[in-house]
Order: structure tokens, then C-alpha cells, then sequence
């Protein structure tokens, strides 16, 4: 009997190695297929500058429909832009994770980004400061997205990163005053421009990963036209100029 007992631990104690390791959770990989969403605040905005000119006349800005003078020089009716707001939208990547931890994969996103508001003053750029004429512009930036490269470096279930591509950003733009009898006028366009940043991402599960990121966007500059049928039929013509954002956000996403 003892040899019995004595056999029947040895027998225990040999395939319970085997029990450990199958117990041992296997490590993370970051290769897959993954979709998930995004929230966040963004910040930003850019420069307005007239762009309506036919000829310059007495350093006035002289436009040939009307013959008369408008704005100002080529330029000298700049106004700057800020935004601040909310974003979120959708997202969908594929990683690949190769010896060593390094990973290397792609991502989309496509979301609704943020508006910007301006306030012009034609006298203090023409020097005119008897009768100022203020008015207030807008930029909303509707549908926004990006097709980025993503580089990083997993750290078991950590994965900092960095990421860069192309942005997009459809935009509406508007001009109100209520005491000028030529407004309010819109338009609307695309902007493309490029975005670069950071972050990390952290797989709480073999399928839920959660992330927080940091971006940069330039957008570029822009012509912007902007009318309104039910006055007439001009179009007042103004640049954007280095229209740029900032953004934080964070992400959840599922991974097959």
C-alpha cells in the first residue's frame, strides 16, 4: 500500500508541471484586425485674409462687378480664427506585431470635428477707425478624417506609439452681419492637409483596447468662396491661411 501511495504522488508531482504551464496565461499579441470609437476636445484655428481684389486703386482694393472700392490691399483684411470643441467619430486599424515587440499597422478615422469664429473689422485694417464695420465669420468643420501609419513598440499589454498621415475635413463657412445688406453670405469646400501624434494604447483583454492620443493637424490654406443667391449673385472670395488643430483623445476599440 505505501508503494502504491508512493507511486500515485510521483505520478502527481510529474504532470504537474505540465497543469502549470497550461494555467499560464499566454502573452499579448497586438496582430489583428480592430474597431472601435473616439471622443475628445479639440483646439485650433487659422487666418482669414481678403482675397477679392481686381486691382488696387488709391490703396484701395477695387472690384471690377461693382467698380468701386472694397476691402482693402491684397491681404491687409486679416482676421484670425480660434476654435474649441468637442470631436468624436468612428475608427478601424490593423496591427501587426513582429519579433522583439515592434509593431507596425495602419489606421482610419472619420468623425465630426469643431467651428471657429472670427470677428472682422474692416476700419482698423484700412486705417479708417472713424466707422469701423465689424463682422462675424464662422467656420464649422462638419466631417473630418485621416488615413495614418502607426509605429510602436509592445510592452506586453502596453503599446506606445506614434502616428502620421493624411487629414481631411469638409467645412462650412459663413459671414453675418445685421447691419450690412450684403450678408450673410456661405460656403462650403474640403480642406487636405496632414496630421502627426502620439499616444498609448493598453489591451485590457485579449479584446478590448483602450487608448489615449495627442494630434496634430495642418490643413493648409484655402480659398474660400461664399455667396448668397437670395441677394445677388456674387461671390465674396476670401483665403484661409495655415488652418492648423489640436486634439486629445481617447479610444475604445474591439479586436478580432
Amino acid at each position: 500500500m505505501k508503494i502504491m501511495k508512493w507511486l500515485a504522488l510521483a505520478g502527481v508531482m510529474a504532470i504537474s508541471p505540465a497543469w502549470a504551464g497550461d494555467m499560464e496565461p499566454a502573452a499579448f499579441s497586438w496582430t489583428g484586425l480592430y474597431v472601435g470609437a473616439y471622443g475628445g476636445y479639440a483646439w485650433g484655428g487659422g487666418d482669414l485674409a481678403d482675397a477679392y481684389c481686381d486691382g488696387v486703386t488709391a490703396g484701395h482694393c477695387i472690384d471690377n462687378d461693382i467698380v468701386s472700392p472694397t476691402f482693402g490691399q491684397p491681404g491687409t483684411y486679416v482676421a484670425s480664427t480660434k476654435m474649441s470643441d468637442i470631436i468624436g467619430g468612428g475608427l478601424v486599424g490593423f496591427n501587426k506585431e513582429f519579433d522583439g515587440g515592434f509593431v507596425l499597422g495602419g489606421e482610419m478615422d472619420l468623425g465630426f470635428g469643431g467651428s471657429s469664429d472670427a470677428h472682422f473689422v474692416y476700419g482698423e485694417n484700412l486705417g479708417m477707425n472713424s466707422n469701423p464695420d465689424i463682422q462675424v465669420g464662422n467656420i464649422d468643420l462638419g466631417l473630418t478624417g485621416s488615413a495614418r501609419m502607426r509605429a510602436g513598440f509592445a510592452v506586453d499589454h502596453f503599446m506606445p506609439f506614434v502616428t502620421g498621415g493624411v487629414a481631411y475635413a469638409k467645412y462650412d463657412a459663413s459671414i453675418v452681419d445685421a447691419g450690412n445688406p450684403d450678408l450673410p453670405r456661405s460656403g462650403s469646400g474640403n480642406f487636405i492637409g496632414w496630421t502627426f501624434g502620439g499616444g498609448l494604447n493598453y489591451a485590457v483583454t485579449d479584446n478590448l483596447i483602450i487608448g489615449a492620443e495627442y494630434r496634430f493637424t495642418n490643413f493648409g490654406s484655402q480659398d474660400v468662396g461664399m455667396s448668397n443667391p437670395a441677394l445677388d449673385t456674387d461671390t465674396w472670395n476670401f483665403a484661409v491661411h495655415d488652418f492648423v488643430t489640436h486634439d486629445v483623445r481617447v479610444s475604445a476599440s474591439y479586436k478580432f
